[in-house]
C-alpha cells in the first residue's frame, strides 16, 4: 500500500517540475532605476500690510515694502520673470472710533 501510494505521488508531481528552455532566442530583464533632482518650483504666500489716515500713503507704503521683498527675492538669484505677485486689496477701516485705510499685497 505505501509503495502504490508513492507511486502516486511520483506521477502526481512530475508533471510540476521545470520545463526545459524554448528552442527560440528570448531575453529576460530586471532592472530599478532611482533619479534626484533639486526642485524648480516654490510657492510661497505672504501679505504686506499697512494702515494710515491717508488711503494713498497706506497704498504707497505697501507698494515700497512690497518691492522690498521682491528685491530680496531677485537678489537671491530668482530670476524677476520667475515671480509671480499679484492681488492688492485696499479697504476702509474704523477702529475705536478713528477711521483709516488698510492696504494689503499677497
Amino acid at each position: 500500500m505505501k509503495v502504490l501510494l508513492c507511486s502516486a505521488l511520483l506521477v502526481a508531481v512530475a508533471p510540476a517540475r521545470g520545463t526545459d528552455l524554448p528552442a527560440f532566442p528570448f531575453i529576460e530583464v530586471t532592472g530599478h532605476a532611482t533619479r534626484q533632482a533639486a526642485p524648480d518650483l516654490a510657492r510661497v504666500s505672504f501679505a504686506v500690510r499697512a494702515r494710515d489716515a491717508s488711503a494713498e500713503v497706506a497704498a504707497r507704503t505697501v507698494a515700497d515694502r512690497t518691492q522690498e521683498v521682491l528685491d530680496l527675492l531677485s537678489g537671491s538669484g530668482i530670476a524677476p520673470a520667475d515671480i509671480d505677485a499679484h492681488r492688492i486689496d485696499k479697504e476702509v477701516v474704523a477702529e475705536n472710533e478713528s477711521a483709516g485705510f488698510s492696504a494689503a499685497a499677497r
